[in-house]
């Protein structure tokens, strides 16, 4: 694993959690809803992506193996995530959701362009 993706993945997280903690001093219910929308899918995603961008660069690495690995690990996190978050948390459940489906389907969006753009120079060469 990179180190520079390291430092930036810490970076974002140190970065969400200062936002979060000034969020909830703003107590605005919506504001704080918006804020966990926004960083579950953003932290597992980034996560899941540097795993399976790490199995990706082996050489021995079944492409389709990674994928489905990677798949498995997401839901799984997805789903302790959001019991955690409405059981320990108090949101509102529209800006939650709106906020959390916009952020994952652009965060998939994004790694699947990016693993296109990397099978095609790969392919290129």
């Amino acid at each position: 694993m990179n180190g520079r993706l390291w430092i930036i993945f810490i970076g974002i997280l140190v970065f969400l959690i200062i936002i979060g903690k000034l969020l909830y001093n703003e107590n605005s219910l919506s504001v704080i809803s918006v804020y966990w929308g926004i960083t579950v899918p953003l932290v597992i995603n980034l996560f899941t992506f540097l795993i399976a961008k790490s199995m990706w660069n082996k050489k021995d690495f079944n492409v389709t193996r990674g994928n489905i690995v990677s798949f498995i690990l997401r839901v799984l996190f997805y789903g302790i995530a959001i019991v955690i978050i409405t059981i320990n948390i108090s949101i509102e459940k529209i800006p939650f959701i709106l906020s959390f489906t916009v952020t994952f389907i652009l965060l998939t969006l994004s790694e699947a362009l990016y693993f296109r753009n990397s099978f095609l120079k790969q392919k290129s060469q």
